[in-house]
C-alpha cells in the first residue's frame, strides 16, 4: 500500500497569522509562513508603513526589499498606535500566530 505525503508547501493550510513585525528577521520568518500555506496578515503602522518600504533599490516607490520579505501576505495598516491594543485582543481569539 502506496502511502501520500501531505504537499510540504501547504503545512500551515487553514492557518491565520498576525504579523506586527518589521524589517528583516520577522517579516522574513513570517514569508516562510506564507511559503508553507499560512494566511498572514501583515500589519503596518503610520506615517510610512513598514520601515523596508524606502530600502534602496526603489523603483516606482516600490521596495525591492519590500516585495522580497512581504510577498504573499495580506496588508493592513493602523491609523494611530492607540488602535494597537484593541487589535490584538480580538486578533488573538481568530489567529493562531501573533508575532512582533
Amino acid at each position: 500500500m502506496a502511502t501520500t505525503n501531505p504537499d510540504p508547501s501547504r503545512l500551515l493550510d487553514g492557518v491565520r497569522v498576525l504579523d506586527l513585525t518589521q524589517y528583516l528577521a520577522g517579516p522574513t520568518c513570517t514569508r516562510m509562513l506564507v511559503e508553507l500555506g499560512a494566511d498572514v496578515w501583515k500589519v503596518e503602522f503610520p506615517p510610512s508603513g513598514d520601515p523596508t518600504r524606502v530600502v534602496p533599490p526603489v523603483l516606482d516607490d516600490v521596495s525591492s526589499a519590500f516585495i522580497q520579505h512581504n510577498r504573499g501576505k495580506r496588508s493592513l495598516c493602523l491609523r494611530s498606535e492607540e488602535h494597537t491594543s484593541e487589535l490584538q485582543s480580538p486578533c488573538n481569539l481568530v489567529c493562531r500566530l501573533l508575532l512582533e
